[in-house]
């Protein structure tokens, strides 16, 4: 292999990993998008054929039928409303199929049961797989900061939805 061979073949290689991280971060604005449009078909269609996510004091599901269930069943009548930002992503591509990323997330939402806006913040551990082509999340762990109400902050009280 001569050396201008293996230059090319090592920028074809930055620029597919460059590629797969903005694909990753993409996938994971649309997946925040999706939440708070809550269009079921739409957040499904940023997870993996068989995934898993847990959501802490939201629970754990294990199966893409749980998720599904808990993102069309569970949240919409206690969470009718969320905003979601995103902060300071970090992504690793660790293989052609493989990566993981993390996320500081803040939401502002609306607690229908006890008629509350809301403040939520927290960090988002994933793993992605490359499926067909297309990066989706294949598990993830949300862990919260804190839960609280607007008008409380997360000095004066750190409250649980359950």
């Amino acid at each position: 292999m001569t050396k201008e061979t293996e230059q090319l073949k090592n920028l074809e290689q930055r620029m597919r990993v460059l590629e797969d991280v903005e694909a990753i971060r993409k996938l994971k604005a649309r997946y925040a998008y999706a939440i708070d449009s809550q269009v079921l078909k739409d957040i499904m269609n940023n997870f993996a054929l068989e995934c898993s996510a847990d959501y802490g004091p939201f629970g754990n599901y294990k199966t893409r039928s749980e998720v599904e269930h808990f993102f069309g069943v569970t949240i919409p009548p206690d969470l009718p409303f969320t905003l979601h930002w995103l902060h300071n992503g970090i992504i690793d591509v660790n293989s052609e199929i493989t990566a993981t990323g993390q996320w500081y997330f803040t939401a502002a939402g609306t607690h229908k049961p006890t008629n509350r806006a809301i403040w939520m913040a927290g960090k988002y551990n994933d793993d992605f797989i490359k499926e067909n082509d297309e990066w989706k999340i294949k598990k993830m762990l949300c862990t919260f900061f804190y839960i609280t109400a607007y008008e409380e902050g997360w000095v004066k009280e750190k409250m649980t939805l359950k």
